[in-house]
């Protein structure tokens, strides 16, 4: 494997551990709203970045690479405990993270590791879905300030999402 490339799938691997945890922390702020189905989306979601960087790990094992626990610089993308605000820091870094996503498959192209290239497919395809999924909860918000029937929405938004997974 490319050095490049590993060094970006395993930059990934921790961005995913970063990103979970970064999930669980606002799931817990937004308990403090009483948004049970929000705070349960986002619980949902943070297992589901443990999950990909699992499957990180096991495809450059796979491709008998290794990989290292960088400083997880967990991005405080909000300091505030507003579900707005918190939902608007998801969705920016949800953007960053597809164009992390989509500089592997660049490199990874660009270097011939069809491998690595076809790997990551699932990552775009994943991302595509997470950025729908941040659209979705925006919409929620936008159709009321009630946060009771924000969380209702969530609660549709969430089985949408993650139906297959419960």
């Amino acid at each position: 494997m490319n050095n490049n490339v590993w060094k970006l799938l395993n930059n990934q691997y921790n961005k995913e551990l970063a990103t979970a945890a970064l999930m669980f922390e606002y799931s817990a702020r937004i308990d403090e709203y009483g948004m049970d189905h929000f705070s349960s989306l986002l619980y949902e979601w943070a297992k589901e970045e443990l999950e990909h960087a699992q499957t990180i790990e096991k495809y450059l094992r796979k491709r008998q690479a290794w990989i290292r626990t960088n400083e997880l610089m967990v991005p405080k993308v909000v300091d505030s405990n507003e579900p707005l605000q918190i939902l608007e820091a998801i969705s920016e870094y949800q953007r960053n993270v597809s164009a992390a996503v989509n500089e592997i498959a660049e490199v990874a192209f660009m270097n011939k590791d069809f491998a690595t290239y076809n790997f990551i497919e699932y990552f775009i395809e994943d991302q595509i879905a997470e950025e729908k999924k941040c659209a979705d909860l925006l919409n929620a918000f936008k159709m009321s300030e009630d946060l009771l029937v924000i969380d209702k929405k969530i609660e549709e938004i969430k089985n949408e999402h993650y139906s297959k997974s419960e």
